[in-house]
């Protein structure tokens, strides 16, 4: 049987310093897509030795922020489709096979055209198996658009990419259904844990540049009422021990910890400027690189 020819798909994957995700990532991606466009910090050996074998470009930007990093790449890009991933995100066979079908017909599955963006139920999976309760199953997400038209870009309360289609008409772009995203990542706990602080001091310098988004965003309410929701509200706990594990660090110490970080740095910075600290801040944490991209020959 031939193989599916490629769709005319520019794939971005954002990640931050964690190689395992952004290796499963590239190879699960690039044989099905014309272009694939890893945005990152920094990659390890590995990374790049799998993107010269399959084409993919390793594009450096010095901030691990993911709505800074997509930013900086989508403004080279005028033309076709763009699929974001996460670097912990990856489409199952089954979502690609609709995906040739959809993109093949220009139509989605009820038969109508479409000419705004795909989304995606996006499921989490940890330890292996996915999680089925507290919010973590089928949450829609849109990672599929035309590159022409304009995004709004935002980050979720665990510093994960959110973006919409911010309407260029008086009548907005329509969306439809791709089919699963997974979100798995490959990491030990070790690794998590210090990616997921890196993001909470990326949260933590974009609300230091807006004194209004600082001051709203200082509350320890947040953690407590998003543990509560979604773990015992939205039955979380029936996922057991893996859901308890990952509640607790994605829904109470990921948010507390960013809470914690803020306070710091408005006590830190007292009777000085925001800029100052910042750019003290991002030096500290390595955040400062030379962008460039590369691609394998």
């Amino acid at each position: 049987m031939a193989a599916a020819p490629m769709l005319d798909i520019t794939a971005l994957i954002l990640s931050d310093r964690d190689d395992d995700n952004v290796r499963h990532a590239i190879a699960a991606i690039a044989p099905h897509v014309a272009r694939t466009i890893a945005i990152g910090p920094a990659f390890g050996a590995d990374v790049r030795a799998l993107a010269k074998g399959c084409g993919a470009v390793l594009s450096l930007h010095p901030h691990p922020g993911p709505e800074r990093q997509l930013r900086a790449v989508l403004a080279g890009l005028d033309d076709g489709w763009i699929l974001c991933l996460q670097s912990d995100e990856y489409l199952p066979a089954d979502t690609i096979a609709r995906l040739h079908r959809l993109l093949a017909a220009a139509q989605d599955y009820t038969g109508q055209n479409f000419t705004g963006g795909l989304h995606f139920a996006r499921s989490i999976r940890a330890s292996g198996r996915a999680l089925r309760w507290g919010g973590t199953k089928n949450a829609v997400c849109l990672r599929l658009w035309r590159a022409a038209l304009p995004v709004r870009l935002d980050t979720d309360s665990n510093g994960a990419i959110a973006v919409t289609l911010a309407p260029a008409s008086d009548a907005a772009p329509r969306i439809h259904a791709a089919g699963r995203l997974i979100c798995e990542s490959r990491e030990t706990l070790t690794q998590w844990t210090a990616r997921m602080n890196r993001r909470a001091t990326t949260q933590v310098l974009a609300w230091m540049e807006d004194p209004g988004a600082a001051r709203r965003e200082a509350t320890f309410r947040r953690a407590p009422a998003q543990w509560v929701t979604r773990y015992v509200g939205r039955l979380g706990l029936v996922d057991g021990r893996r859901g308890l594990v990952w509640h607790f660090l994605c829904n109470f110490w990921m948010p507390l910890l960013t809470q914690v970080k803020l306070f710091e740095a408005r006590a830190a910075m007292r009777g000085g400027s925001p800029a100052h600290w910042i750019a003290e801040t991002e030096a500290r944490h390595d955040f400062i690189a030379a962008p460039a991209n590369e691609r394998a020959g």
